[in-house]
């Protein structure tokens, strides 16, 4: 599925996936190589590893017996909040 998020740089994440138009909100921080994401309604923090192919693209992976799984594609990253989000 598709999605748009906004990552303040205060630490809150706002996601709107696939097509909502109400976000799913929560806090963001980087640890090391890794993104992680504390969504309001889950209990514990999610951490994924950042990596990039070296021409601009960018991956979410999962981490599994020493093997990198892609699991998020980032297209595009833009400075601001451009859709007000």
């Amino acid at each position: 599925y598709a999605f748009v998020s906004y990552y303040e740089p205060s630490g809150e994440f706002r996601s709107y996936q696939g097509g909502s138009k109400t976000p799913r909100v929560g806090t963001w921080a980087v640890r090391g190589d890794r993104i992680c994401i504390q969504w309001q309604d889950k209990p514990k923090e999610l951490c994924r590893t950042m990596v990039t192919d070296g021409k601009g693209g960018y991956w979410k992976v999962l981490d599994k017996n020493g093997n990198r799984i892609p699991i998020v594609t980032f297209k595009r990253f833009s400075a601001g909040n451009p859709r007000n989000l």
